[in-house]
């Protein structure tokens, strides 16, 4: 049976770094007709909700087919809906074609309304594609699961890792899609610090 969602649902997703709510936090004039998704959207109403991971597809149209400028500039005519645009050909200024097949992995996770941050770790957890590697330990053994760090992130996403070779430290970037502050623990020698 499909997910029927409500046509107040409201829709929040991550771009350039920062989680926005579609329309409503978006910056006057900008385009309401596409969206540019980091990674994940999440459309809810106030009993369902469907969180969507994209890594490969950022280009998306919320709401239904709403194109030209509305009645006093504010929003369209809106349907619970979510299109993503694997290809963008129109207004292009060369030919458009790509040789051979194109591949987009999407993770479509339908659930109970919840709050944002359980949607994010959501769709991480639908992102991750976490790296193996195998280390040597000496004559041949080999551990099977090593830990660079072991760090406490109470809720927020680790979204990059760089070495500070000038300082001689490991930096680690952190995704926090609440509002509220936390605390990252980096036990063993490491300072807690806030994100």
């Amino acid at each position: 049976m499909p997910l029927r969602l409500e046509a107040s649902a409201v829709t929040h997703f991550e771009t350039a770094g920062a989680t926005v709510e579609f329309d409503r936090e978006q910056l006057p004039g900008s385009s309401r007709h596409f969206v540019t998704a980091l990674d994940w959207l999440r459309m809810q109403d106030g009993k369902s909700s469907v969180t969507v991971a994209t890594p490969d597809a950022p280009l998306w149209q919320v709401g239904g087919f709403t194109f030209g400028p509305f009645d006093g500039g504010g929003r369209g005519p809106y349907e619970a809906t979510l299109y993503a645009w694997l290809t963008y050909y129109w207004d292009m200024n060369f030919k458009a074609d790509q040789a051979g097949g194109l591949r987009f992995k999407f993770s479509i996770a339908p659930h109970r309304a919840e709050n944002l941050v359980a949607s994010v770790q959501r769709a991480r957890g639908l992102i991750a594609q976490p790296e193996v590697h195998v280390f040597t330990a000496g004559e041949g053994d080999v551990c099977l699961q090593p830990r660079l760090l072991d760090v406490d992130l109470n809720g927020a996403c680790t979204t990059g890792l760089t070495l500070d070779s000038a300082r001689g430290a490991l930096v680690f970037q952190v995704f926090n899609s609440s509002d509220e502050s936390r605390v990252i623990r980096v036990p063993r020698g490491g300072s807690d610090q806030r994100a």
